[in-house]
């Protein structure tokens, strides 16, 4: 905010569900409420515990708002109702819980991040499975997935960490005596989370997460930071779900070393050809990164191991963390992995290679390979196309069968290959060297196979295919080079254009209308100013969704926090549109809604925010308004 000092964060650490967070939280807020301080209770669950319960005797409980949801009223912290409120300290239980759609956040730790913006101090609880870096282990060990996460940043963020621990053997008893609150659609999963293993890796994963924000002196020194030089971690990721396991172990090293990380993601030419959600999926994983606090960057490049090694000697990376090579054996023929190319490089950058969890490889492996199997409409004109060349092939040759011998005829068919090689596209390629061995076979040498094994017909017939796969290959490989090219030329072009236009407008609309034209282009989009003008707040334009609260809220959410909200986003998600702010130096212009009618704009990330950082200059040159951070 702008003046207002920010609350502080005491977080109530445990391992499990039953430990005594909630007790101990609400123990410390009468403590706190005797000293004088205005405490509130802004939401705190007691599950039925009468010692919980009494602790609530004597603090004032804030009521909790309804929101609908498939015709059931289901009850949520009232965010506004607590701001307007303004207490001292406020407690707000189960910081990991996934708020209900309709609600301003999606997750509740996003509630109590505006909560101490506000100037307000909090005091919250967490189980350590709830961590986004442990969930690899923990799901690994335990055999159930965690689905509501917090990002490693609050935690390493709190201003006071209260572990509440207690014996895996008391938990337990507490269990058999009907003390831990259990819900019954989560029956079985909960009577297999509570095992003694699960409880005592819980237990040691708390304690150790605990030591290394606390404690730093019971890191243990690498060899590096033993020479003064601080370590430096790069994740390498790709689209595969398998790179948030890299992601995730990469943090959790970098918190043992108190490293710097990056999260780096090589642009390679094979990418043009990349399926849609595999765009998409790798703008999550980067989002994934930055939300647990790595500096996340695409590197564009024609080896992913010749980009990160080079990078990373740039860059003074001490470590270089990435996954285990999904590639089938077979393609190891031809492609080497990153990982091999990498650890075969003579270099002082320790290699570190993450194996893929359990049930996760044949899922990564069709995603990494940037493929999916053609429909039959898509395969009918790649196959149509080749069929046709090698008719019409076969048609012109016919009149002159007579006088060519056997070898003459394979000569012309062979050669066609070759030159098919320059033109046609993989599939198209292959299918043509079908048809074209077939017709030779079919319709001129009767006794193919045992012509095609005689000397000469045999090394030239394999000469030439081979000569025209590796054709095929390296022509491919330019079109995706160039394809790639071609998109960052377009990307910087249209920065350039738009630059270009904005200097010339005069006056908001025009800006509007200019941008208008640049996002019909590339999405289709259509944009929408909320401006500060002389202190007030005005929206600019027209689109065709209907402008509503929900609008207006992320809209402001995204000026006030200097944050994207709205589509696509934890803020505000079911908002029809993304809004970026528009900040110069620290001066708040407004926010910028992108609406593209529900289309993903995952991958167009980057591109739309520097639009609005492009906007937010021209509009601060041209009409002077904002307001000072």
């Amino acid at each position: 905010m702008d003046t207002e000092k920010k609350g502080k964060l005491k977080i109530f650490l445990g391992y499990a569900a039953g430990v005594g967070k909630t007790y101990a939280m609400l123990e410390a807020a009468g403590v706190r409420q005797a000293e004088g301080v205005d405490v509130l209770i802004g939401l705190a669950l007691t599950h039925g515990r009468k010692e919980t319960e009494k602790l609530l005797v004597g603090l004032e409980v804030f009521p909790t708002v309804g929101i609908k949801y498939k015709g059931v009223e289901l009850q949520e912290l009232d965010l506004d109702g607590i701001l307007r409120r303004k207490p001292q300290l406020v407690i707000v239980d189960e910081l990991a819980h996934t708020n209900i759609p309709g609600s301003r956040h999606h997750k509740r730790y996003l509630d109590v991040e505006e909560i101490l913006d506000a100037g307000i101090d909090v005091y919250t609880t967490l189980n350590i499975q709830h961590l986004e870096s442990f969930q690899d282990p923990i799901e690994q060990a335990t055999g159930i997935a965690i689905r509501e996460r917090v990002p490693d940043r609050i935690l390493d963020a709190a201003d006071e960490i209260e572990l509440v621990d207690l014996a895996p053997e008391e938990l337990l008893e507490r269990l058999r005596q009907g003390k831990v609150y259990v819900p019954d659609q989560a029956q079985r999963a909960i009577h297999k989370f509570f095992k003694m293993e699960n409880l005592q890796l819980l237990r040691e994963i708390a304690l150790r997460k605990t030591a290394a924000i606390v404690d730093s002196g019971r890191v243990k020194m690498t060899k590096e930071l033993s020479l003064g030089i601080a370590p430096k971690l790069l994740a390498s990721i790709g689209p595969s779900p398998f790179s948030e396991r890299v992601i995730r172990v990469a943090k959790r090293l970098a918190d043992m070393l108190k490293a710097e990380w990056l999260v780096a993601f090589v642009e390679t030419p094979d990418m043009a050809y990349r399926a849609p959600d595999e765009k998409s999926q790798i703008g999550k994983h980067l989002r994934l990164a930055e939300e647990l606090g790595a500096k996340a960057i695409i590197l564009p490049g024609e080896s992913i191991a010749d980009t990160i090694f080079l990078y990373a000697k740039a860059n003074g990376v001490t470590q270089i963390i990435l996954g285990h090579s999904l590639m089938p054996w077979w393609k190891r023929f031809w492609y080497k992995s990153p990982v091999d190319e990498l650890v075969r490089k003579d270099d002082a950058i320790d290699i570190y290679v993450i194996s893929s969890g359990k049930g996760e490889k044949v899922k990564g492996q069709l995603r990494s390979s940037g493929a999916r199997f053609p429909s039959f409409s898509e395969l009918l004109p790649k196959i149509a196309l080749p069929f046709g060349l090698v008719l019409l092939l076969t048609i012109i040759l016919c009149p002159f069968a007579e006088y060519f011998s056997p070898t003459s005829l394979a000569i012309s068919y062979f050669l066609s290959v070759a030159l098919a090689a320059l033109f046609l596209r993989p599939i198209s390629f292959y299918v043509y060297v079908f048809f074209a061995i077939f017709m030779l076979d079919a319709v001129y040498v009767k006794d193919f196979d045992q012509w095609i094994l005689r000397g000469e017909p045999l090394l030239f017939s394999a000469a030439t295919l081979s000569i025209g796969v590796m054709v095929n290959m390296l022509v491919e490989r330019h079109r995706r080079l160039v394809g790639t090219v071609v998109s960052r030329h377009q990307e910087i072009f249209r920065l350039y254009d738009l630059s270009r236009d904005l200097a010339a407008a005069i006056g908001p609309h025009d800006m509007l209308a200019l941008l208008n034209q640049h996002l019909a282009v590339l999405s289709p989009a259509e944009g929408l100013l909320y401006l500060i003008e002389e202190g007030q707040r005005k929206q600019l334009g027209q689109v065709a969704t209907p402008f509503d609260m929900t609008e207006t809220m992320a809209a402001e959410w995204a000026i006030d926090h200097q944050e994207a909200a709205g589509f696509e986003t934890d803020t505000l998600p079911s908002a029809k549109g993304l809004w970026l702010p528009l900040t110069v130096a620290h001066r708040r212009v407004g926010a910028l809604g992108i609406y593209a009618g529900g289309k993903s704009l995952s991958d167009q990330r980057p591109l739309l925010e520097a639009f609005a950082h492009l906007m937010a200059l021209s509009l601060d040159r041209g009409v002077g308004t904002g307001k000072e951070v």
